[in-house]
């Protein structure tokens, strides 16, 4: 089930977004081994959950973090053209969300400082610091998910094989 369907308060702060055409160009994205539109909704849905357990700013941390991956790139990129997105793709992003929706300077750091401290740019307020964790841990997550199916299809695989 997808986390858009469980909380009306996320809906309605994110909505705009998913609606967005940039934002559903690059959802569909291969990242982490899932699409980066679920990767995205995935780390707004923890940080909107932890935003309000502790009673941060959960419109900003809600939508920085459902936007903090907003870059395109090809499928044909270099391995060296990959690893260098790693630290400039933050930037990227912040731009191409301030092109297509009015961010304030919370939702601003948070997106360019989610990278911390890959791109070594010390996050200005705690909720950029906690997408910034959040998103490390849906990504850890994320890649020990595709690496378990890949061992299962393998598996499979060799059965089928026998």
């Amino acid at each position: 089930m997808s986390h858009l369907d469980k909380n009306k308060e996320f809906n309605n702060l994110v909505k705009d977004i998913v609606n967005n055409k940039t934002f559903i160009k690059v959802a569909n994205y291969n990242h982490h081994g899932i699409t980066r539109g679920e990767h995205s909704i995935r780390v707004a849905y923890y940080s909107f959950k932890v935003s309000k357990k502790f009673n941060f700013k959960t419109k900003e941390i809600t939508r920085g973090a459902m936007l903090h991956d907003l870059f395109e790139n090809s499928d044909d990129e270099t391995l060296k053209e990959s690893f260098k997105r790693i630290f400039t793709h933050a930037k990227t992003s912040r731009i191409n969300a301030e092109n297509n929706f009015s961010l304030n300077e919370i939702e601003k750091d948070i997106i360019e400082k989610h990278m911390f401290p890959l791109n070594l740019k010390l996050p200005k307020y705690k909720e950029s610091f906690i997408v910034s964790l959040i998103d490390k841990c849906v990504a850890s997550y994320e890649f020990c998910l595709c690496l378990k199916i890949k061992r299962i299809k393998r598996k499979k695989l060799k059965l089928m094989s026998r």
